[in-house]
């Protein structure tokens, strides 16, 4: 199968229009049945279909119009925020998580996100510390603030309880190490106290992450339901309803003895090829097709001993069969391109953005390709509907316009995204990969119990409603996520 490793079209892709796809999800607003869609199944943001439907939402609301719905841009209030949660993966998978649009989780992570903002690309690094403090100051307020929502939504056990204490705690030292830093005064930048201020800005910093890291699983434990149905054409393909994560163990190429290190296509210096591991974030709640397919294929050992084949400096490497591996191609399972946009209910199935929409206007992917670290499923140049195993891991440069460009690049809504490498270790790896590595062994280490190998398992297990168990959902809060 001939991958879309060039052949793509470059340039600004044509504009479409994301309103006419919600006259259903206005009129369910209202509280009536419509299109087999109840009003109680928006929940959480999303409308679903009804069971018995053929076919997802987007597909109906297409053809009658509706006004253009409020995105949620508005979530992050400044376009400087947008612009740093798109380019970072782990914040990205915080940010497209289904909550309704009035969560009061919001507020709390928009504050503790725009701390790192301030801190980072403020001109002057004493306003942007004060700035920072503000932030922080907010975050704090409005957690103590939001507490009993936080519990009604997520539930009153006490896991809940002990998640909310640590996360308040996170957040309180990480106003007490800002004020310490503030405290320093214009002398933190002389070298007599430069090692005091940044050992105190690193407490910060790993404060700031363990709250966002805490606040991220009393989030994901709130969702009680699935955000939208998948079209029943899918219905014997595995879905994964929720994240998982998968690690790549990856075997370096053999060097000769005293042989020069590798140099990129820039004319950097790459260590000595060494095994590393990345961990995957699998997003199966914007791409469960997707992200069900990759993990069903980890589960089945189909990555293990698969080649890194191909790499575009500065682009993405490429994961893909050998020609001559004597592995059958998958021709049982054709997955369907599956992109969701903001402020659609459900993802597009079986079509590139480009080719989907009918007027003038579009949102970008819940699931950008800019962030370093990101995955997505590769498709031949003639059918964007016949992915197998084959993938990219993308490795735009957050400073570039591929990653910056708010109409996103030549790979924006026309690959599957499906998840990130959201620690550092993963991303290190990552940036000394190239031609001659390869998967030694690739294993799912959580998220088996949201992972279903079709439909009718989902049912099972969920419902008619799509309902997750309280045990499934809070057991979301014992897990242990990737350090980033």
């Amino acid at each position: 199968m001939r991958h879309s490793l060039t052949n793509l079209r470059l340039g600004v892709p044509s504009l479409v229009d994301t309103g006419v796809r919600w006259a259903c999800a206005l009129v369910i607003s209202a509280g009536v049945t419509l299109c087999g869609v109840h009003p109680d199944s928006v929940a959480v943001g999303r409308a679903s279909a009804a069971e018995g439907a053929s076919d997802s939402i987007a597909d109906f609301a297409r053809t009658v119009g509706a006004a253009q719905p409020r995105t949620s841009i508005d979530r992050f209030g400044n376009p400087l925020l947008r612009r740093y949660v798109s380019t970072d993966g782990a914040a990205v998978l915080r940010w497209s998580l289904p909550l309704p649009e009035d969560s009061p989780f919001w507020e709390i992570q928009r504050q503790l996100e725009q701390v790192d903002v301030e801190l980072s690309l403020r001109g002057s690094f004493r306003r942007g510390l004060r700035e920072a403090l503000k932030s922080a100051r907010q975050a704090l307020a409005a957690l103590q603030r939001e507490r009993l929502d936080i519990l009604l939504d997520v539930g009153r056990e006490q896991v809940v309880v002990d998640t909310l204490r640590r996360t308040e705690q996170e957040i309180t030292h990480l106003v007490e190490s800002l004020e310490q830093l503030n405290a320093l005064g214009p002398g933190s930048t002389q070298p007599t106290i430069r090692s005091v201020a940044a050992a105190v800005r690193a407490e910060a910093s790993a404060s700031r992450s363990g709250a966002l890291a805490e606040l991220a699983r009393l989030e994901e434990a709130s969702i009680r339901r699935v955000p939208f149905r998948i079209p029943r054409r899918y219905d014997d393909e595995a879905r994964l309803r929720g994240r998982a994560l998968v690690r790549l163990y990856l075997e370096a190429p053999k060097t000769a003895a005293g042989a020069r290190p590798a140099r990129s296509d820039t004319g950097q210096t790459r260590g000595t090829p060494a095994p590393c591991v990345q961990q995957v974030v699998v997003d199966g709640w914007n791409a469960p097709l997707t992200s069900g397919n990759f993990v069903r294929r980890v589960l089945a050992h189909e990555y293990d001993g698969m080649p890194l084949i191909a790499e575009e400096q500065g682009s993405f490497v490429f994961f893909s069969e050998a020609a001559n591996d004597g592995k059958p191609a998958d021709t049982e399972h054709l997955l369907p391109l599956e992109i969701l946009l903001e402020g659609e209910p459900a993802p597009l199935y079986g079509e590139s953005i480009d080719t989907a929409m009918v007027a003038t206007q579009r949102q970008p992917p819940v699931l950008p390709v800019g962030p370093f670290g990101t995955l997505a499923m590769a498709h031949s140049t003639e059918d964007v509907n016949d992915a197998q195993r084959a993938f990219y891991i993308f490795t735009f440069d957050k400073r570039s316009l591929a990653a910056n460009n708010p109409t996103g690049n030549a790979f924006t809504g026309t690959v599957a995204v499906f998840g990130y490498l959201p620690d550092a270790s993963s991303l290190q790896c990552l940036a000394n990969l190239h031609p001659g590595y390869r998967i030694r062994t690739a294993e799912l280490v959580y998220g088996r119990e949201r992972y279903f190998g079709n439909a009718a398992e989902e049912a099972r297990v969920l419902g008619p409603a799509g309902s997750f168990p309280d045990e499934m959902r809070l057991a979301l809060l014992e897990r242990r996520q990737p350090e980033t």
